[in-house]
């Protein structure tokens, strides 16, 4: 499976998941909505470890763009 993400995505997506965990772990909210905010957060956690989001992938957003950086590297350093 191939990345979709940059690390400014991946780093604000970390930033929302500590936010998700301090909130909860201090019992400020409760009951469903912490429960719904707990698997948002993992939801979320999975795409920084992994570095693909679903949703950008079923809208065909990317903003991880590799390929751009390997083909540069490849006609810098590789030309024939």
């Amino acid at each position: 499976m191939r990345q979709n993400l940059n690390i400014l995505d991946r780093t604000t997506r970390l930033f929302l998941v500590a936010i998700i965990c301090m909130i909860n772990a201090t019992g400020f909210i409760s009951g469903t909505f912490a429960i719904i905010t707990l698997a948002i957060g993992v939801l979320l956690l999975y795409t920084v470890i992994f570095g693909r989001c679903p949703v950008y992938n079923l809208l065909g957003f990317r903003t991880y763009k590799k390929e751009n950086y390997e083909e540069y590297f490849r006609q810098q350093y590789f030309r024939k």
